[in-house]
């Protein structure tokens, strides 16, 4: 019966063609092929190799040979040594990857591969980075299913760097509101490089397009939030 639930393990993953390759038991050593993004269960799994993980399989649109879905990951060994590793000393080894655009982080002893996560106001690695060795920690700890990887060297836009000065200094800021919500007004910062919800007092009499004094009351690299501190200002 094809559809009956199986168990495997991971062997291999072709991040650029979108397939991993499954070993399993049944009447002998088997392997079968599915897609990393075919799974009922969460559309954030990333399959590493050496995921033990259950599956169901079907014939092929050619009928000519099974193929795996409804993945489903069950646990990773090298995976749960790496995260009891992470909760004393988050500190690992590497390898940048690109995968049709996306980055990733190949650990440097069991190869496991996880997503690079990149905060609102990083660069994008650039071509010359990928393949070289980078430290890294991981991310999302208490959820295997959607870890990441977090470098420990980071190349913000220059924005970001302007705005932890002001932080710095507490200096305002020119922000110009870019749109309005019912329930917000979001505005412009540093030529429009970082956009931020505005808080404080008067904000029902802004329209888009004006300029206000602002000043950033807390700042990180994912999150931003500022507060009107004067009267509008009008072109």
């Amino acid at each position: 019966m094809t559809d009956e639930l199986k168990k495997g393990r991971v062997v291999s993953v072709n991040a650029a063609k979108g397939l991993l390759t499954i070993e399993y038991v049944s009447n002998g050593k088997k392997t079968v092929v599915g897609r990393t993004g075919d799974t009922l269960h969460s559309k954030l799994q990333t399959f590493r190799p050496g995921d033990e993980v259950s599956f169901r399989t079907r014939l092929t649109d050619r009928g000519d040979k099974l193929a795996a879905y409804d993945l489903k990951f069950l646990y990773n060994n090298a995976l749960h040594l790496m995260i009891q590793k992470a909760r004393i000393e988050n500190r690992f080894s590497g390898y940048l990857k690109e995968v049709e655009g996306k980055f990733f982080v190949k650990e440097i002893g069991n190869y496991l591969f996880f997503p690079l996560q990149l905060s609102r106001w990083e660069k994008v690695p650039s071509e010359k980075v990928v393949n070289e060795a980078v430290a890294f920690k991981l991310i999302n700890l208490d959820n295997p299913a959607r870890l990441s990887a977090e470098l420990f060297s980071h190349a913000y836009i220059a924005s970001y760097y302007e705005a932890q000065k002001l932080v710095a200094s507490g200096q305002a800021v020119e922000a110009v509101v870019e749109r309005i919500t019912p329930h917000a007004v979001y505005v412009q910062l540093f030529d429009g490089n970082i956009t931020a919800k505005l808080g404080g007092e008067g904000l029902s009499e802004l329209n888009p397009g004006d300029k206000v004094q602002a000043k950033i009351t807390y700042l990180s690299p994912d999150k931003i939030s500022v507060e009107k501190i004067n009267e509008v200002k009008k072109d």
